[in-house]
């Protein structure tokens, strides 16, 4: 699989792609410290500014990705942030805009979950539907994707023609079963507690290692003051808290101690940092959407698909051959949920494997297929859109700035 990364940064998450097996081919950022030091460490990259659509456009439909990955920048949309619409914010809606042009098979998108509330999102996600991508919006804690810190996240995974939520069980099915800690990734020399500046006064500052350490921010590696005092709120210890370095905030966000980050500012290396995509969160996704990309797993039937099949009528013993047949078909497709019910059918018949079967058999696949998606199209008008379905916006858009991030 060939992929791009959009708003590439420091490249964190091409990094844990890469791991997952995805060949990322190209990045591209307006930031340009940020396109050097990827350029030196982890591949190919150049600088765009990325709402500049009708020069970037061509450039990436040239590179026939089969994944368009990235985080457009965050910053209007955090709870460390004011929390306005700016022109920080257009950049998702390009973002939607160039994926809708160059159409790769599957997208990928970070951001915080404050995005689902923001006008651009609704027109970057509007237009990826109506191109033809089922969605899956899920909100994820880093800390259950071996990444020693609390970061919810919200990740956006796309495909073409396939079903809304289509990815959502895989995403929940990789978490593990405990949170990462910050020990499990410092080792012992973190020491029993650590300090972190904190982005507001009276916010507890030492905190234990082993829990997940807080959110990354550009701040994290400022040294205690010397006449810190404890507060009640802070993590006690007979030993000092540690005071943590550079390279070990680095690595609480998984990148490799290999990295060089030396033809930066300390100041950029922080923004860099704490803007990243955690590498470990970035290579189970990717290994997650892999998976599903070659056919190694499938989407698990809804426990509520037994109770609607029930309050129709139907016995436990023909349930059960339902969903038995249900899977079957799923298992040859790929592990594919097609949008539409009529191209699903039509893959299913394409297929060998299923022309081989008995007549009954096949007409028993179509059957549960199509039962299935009744289920969901009725879950669809009652509950929403699977994965969280936004409706299209009705305001007009302003005009795209093209002022560099940064």
């Amino acid at each position: 699989m060939r992929a791009i990364e959009l708003f590439c940064g420091a490249g964190g998450l091409s990094i844990g792609l890469k791991q997952a097996g995805i060949e990322v081919v190209h990045a591209v950022d307006a930031w340009i410290a940020a396109v050097k030091i990827y350029s030196e460490n982890v591949g190919a990259a150049s600088i765009a500014d990325l709402n500049d659509i009708k020069k970037i456009a061509p450039f990436l439909f040239d590179l026939r990705p089969d994944l368009i990955a990235g985080g457009p920048p965050c910053q209007d949309y955090s709870s460390a942030g004011k929390r306005l619409e700016g022109e920080r914010a257009d950049l998702t809606t390009a973002y939607g805009m160039l994926i809708s042009i160059v159409r790769p098979k599957w997208l990928l998108m970070e951001n915080v979950p404050g995005v689902l509330n923001s006008r651009a999102w609704r027109y970057a996600s509007a237009m990826l539907r109506h191109a033809g991508y089922g969605l899956t919006i899920q909100k994820l804690d880093a800390a259950r994707y071996g990444v020693g810190q609390t970061r919810e996240r919200l990740i956006v995974v796309g495909c073409l023609d396939e079903a809304n939520g289509f990815l959502t069980d895989s995403l929940m099915a990789a978490a593990l079963p405990r949170l990462t800690c910050a020990r499990d990734i410092l080792g012992p020399t973190v020491g029993d507690t650590f300090y972190v500046h904190p982005r507001h006064m009276y916010k507890r500052r030492v905190w234990p290692s082993g829990d997940p350490a807080p959110t990354v921010r550009s701040t994290y590696a400022r040294r205690m003051p010397p006449d810190y005092e404890l507060i009640a709120s802070d993590a006690h210890s007979e030993s000092s808290p540690t005071e943590l370095t550079r390279d070990q905030v680095s690595a609480l966000q998984g990148f490799p101690a290999c990295f060089d980050w030396s033809a930066v500012r300390v100041s950029d290396r922080d923004r860099m940092v704490a803007n990243a995509v955690p590498v470990p969160l970035a290579r189970a996704i990717g290994t997650v959407i892999m998976d599903r990309e070659r056919g190694v797993s499938q989407p698990v039937l809804e426990r509520q698909y037994t109770e609607w099949l029930l309050a129709r009528g139907m016995a436990q013993s023909t349930i059960d051959d339902m969903r038995t047949k249900t899977n079957r078909a799923r298992r040859m497709l790929g592990g594919r949920i097609f949008a539409d019910t009529a191209v699903e059918i039509a893959a299913l018949e394409g297929m060998t494997s299923f022309k081989e079967l008995p007549v009954k058999t096949q007409s028993a696949l179509r059957v549960s297929l199509r039962t299935h998606a009744r289920f969901r199209e009725e879950c669809l008008e009652k509950n929403g859109a699977p994965g969280g379905g936004i409706k299209s916006p009705t305001e007009p858009v302003r005009g795209l700035s093209r002022r560099p991030r940064g």
